[in-house]
């Protein structure tokens, strides 16, 4: 994952402006988050309407047909990369004007306006976890997670490091979820209470923090209700009773 722009001196060997520049800003990233490409759906539309027009007259290039759709329909697939990651195509593709704030483009002609707007690119590289857990130490800490800075004065993120902390506060989170849930029971005589505000915090945790389908949340939720039914109903709820009976 790429982080924001630092400030430090031009190395002198820096690559020349253009492709050689930008070619080695995308390799450059140790996570490969950098692959981002014009989509070009206009040229993917025009490709896939000359093979149907052809399609027409000859049968026989079916298969060539369906390649084409899968090739559409895999570039459509992709989604915008994030715009912490288009801001820094933005710093690397462009250079300060003379005297002005604006910045022009490293490339000329057409290409000129290659990375102007991040509606039209997509990211070749699929990020494992796009929830909302994994987006907040991305966006809020990535100073925690910097794993080095390139020529071009770029700083980056370790995103197999964001990875490992957002695991290790889901698992953190899960058990606390588990054991606190049964202290209150423990401590509460209105059980049925108890479980109905768990089960709603536990749904809330999966639905908002994580990725998961409706069906996998109605599953996992009904799985945690479940554990605390039996908790309720089996030795350690009538434990509990006797305990506070007998106080």
């Amino acid at each position: 994952m790429i982080a924001r722009p630092v400030l430090a001196s031009a190395s002198p060997l820096a690559s020349l402006d253009g492709f050689p520049s930008l070619a080695q800003f995308i390799a450059s990233d140790p996570d490969h988050t950098s692959l981002v490409f014009r989509r070009l759906d206009r040229l993917a539309a025009r490709n896939l309407l000359y093979i149907q027009s052809e399609l027409v007259e000859l049968e026989t290039l079916r298969d060539h047909k369906g390649e084409a759709l899968l090739f559409e329909s895999t570039l459509a697939t992709p989604k915008a990369p994030p715009v912490r990651t288009f801001e820094s195509f933005m710093n690397t593709s462009t250079r300060p004007a003379d005297d002005t704030y604006q910045r022009d483009s490293i490339f000329g002609g057409h290409s000129a306006k290659l990375y102007s707007t991040n509606e039209d690119l997509v990211l070749l590289r699929v990020f494992e976890h796009s929830d909302r857990l994994t987006a907040f130490p991305e966006d809020r800490m990535p100073i925690f997670f910097m794993s080095g800075r390139s020529s071009n004065d770029m700083a980056y993120a370790s995103q197999r490091g964001i990875a490992r902390f957002v695991t290790i506060v889901s698992i953190i989170l899960s058990v606390v979820l588990l054991f606190s849930a049964i202290n209150t029971l423990f401590q509460h005589d209105e059980k049925l209470i108890v479980v109905g505000m768990y089960v709603i915090l536990f749904a809330s945790s999966v639905g908002l923090l994580t990725t998961a389908k409706k069906a996998d949340i109605f599953a996992a939720t009904a799985a945690y209700a479940a554990v605390l039914v039996v908790l309720v109903s089996g030795n350690l709820g009538s434990a509990s009773c006797e305990a506070s009976g007998q106080v």
